[in-house]
C-alpha cells in the first residue's frame, strides 16, 4: 500500500513540472500536425534566396528557429495586445527582427554562404489544402541586413525562393490517383 501511495505522489509532482517544462511527452508544445489549421514552416535564404541550413550555418535546427520565432511572435502579441486572429504583416516582421537579431547574437554564422551574406531573409511557408492537394505559399517575414555589410534591402518585395529547402520538391504535393 505504501509503495501504491508513493508512486501516485511521484506522479502528482510530476505532471505540474512536466506542464511547467513543456517538453516532456504529452506535454510538448512542438505541433503534431493532426490537422492542418495554422501548418507553417520557416526557410532561412540570402539576399539571392538561396537557402541556408540552419544546422550548418548557425549550429541550430529549423525547429528551434520556428518555436524562436513563435515565442518572439507571443512577445509581439502580449506587447501590442492583440490575438492571434489580428497579427498583421508587421507584427510577424517584428518576430522575425527578434529571431534575427537573438540568432546572431547567439550563434555567429559559420558557414561560407553565411558569413558571406550580406543579408538573411527569413520566409514562412504556409500549406493549405487545395483540391485534393497540398499547396504552399511563401511569405517574406524580414530581410535583415547583416551586421557590418554594406547591403540596402530593395524596396520592391522580392519572389519568393526559387530554389526548394533539402526535402521539399518545392512544387505542391498531388495524393497520387
Amino acid at each position: 500500500m505504501l509503495r501504491w501511495i508513493a508512486a501516485f505522489g511521484l506522479v502528482a509532482l510530476a505532471v505540474p513540472l512536466m506542464t511547467k517544462i513543456k517538453e516532456c511527452y504529452p506535454f510538448s508544445n512542438f505541433p503534431m500536425y493532426s490537422s492542418l489549421e495554422d501548418v507553417w514552416t520557416l526557410q532561412l535564404t540570402n539576399e539571392k534566396n538561396q537557402p541556408l541550413s540552419t544546422q550548418r550555418d548557425f549550429s541550430g535546427d529549423a525547429n528551434s528557429i520556428r518555436k524562436l520565432t513563435t515565442s518572439r511572435l507571443r512577445q509581439v502579441q502580449r506587447e501590442r495586445n492583440i490575438t492571434t486572429i489580428n497579427l498583421r504583416p508587421e507584427d510577424w516582421h517584428e518576430a522575425g527582427r527578434r529571431t534575427f537579431q537573438w540568432l546572431l547574437e547567439n550563434h555567429e554564422p559559420k558557414a561560407p554562404e553565411a558569413v558571406e551574406a550580406n543579408a538573411l531573409r527569413l520566409w514562412r511557408k504556409e500549406y493549405t489544402i487545395q483540391n485534393g492537394g497540398f499547396k504552399g505559399q511563401y511569405t517574406l517575414l524580414i530581410e535583415y541586413p547583416m551586421p557590418g555589410k554594406n547591403y540596402t534591402p530593395s524596396a520592391t518585395a522580392p519572389s519568393p525562393p526559387g530554389e526548394a529547402p533539402a526535402g521539399d520538391t518545392g512544387t505542391d504535393f498531388e495524393p497520387e490517383k
